[in-house]
């Protein structure tokens, strides 16, 4: 089955580009993008910093609820595929 890879908060930048890297190498195609893997970042920051902060700084808040929320149907998502 195909491998999900979740990162519920990203402040500064994108690790997906990493993980692309890495991965190609692991799925066969060579280029990241094959059917073994696929990367989802549910909230992000351009801030480099910690989330609670780069949120206050960004006025982008998130509660724990949301985050939660956000994973767990996420979650559920990934699994009924």
């Amino acid at each position: 089955g195909k491998v999900h890879y979740i990162k519920p908060l990203q402040c500064g930048g994108s690790d997906e580009g990493f993980v692309t890297k890495h991965v190609s190498n692991l799925n066969g195609a060579g280029d990241g993008t094959g059917a073994g893997w696929e990367g989802h970042t549910l909230f992000n920051w351009d801030t480099p910093a910690s989330p609670h902060l780069a949120s206050r700084l960004e006025n982008k808040p998130m509660s724990d609820e949301q985050v939660l929320s956000s994973l767990y149907s996420k979650l559920s998502e990934v699994n009924s595929n």
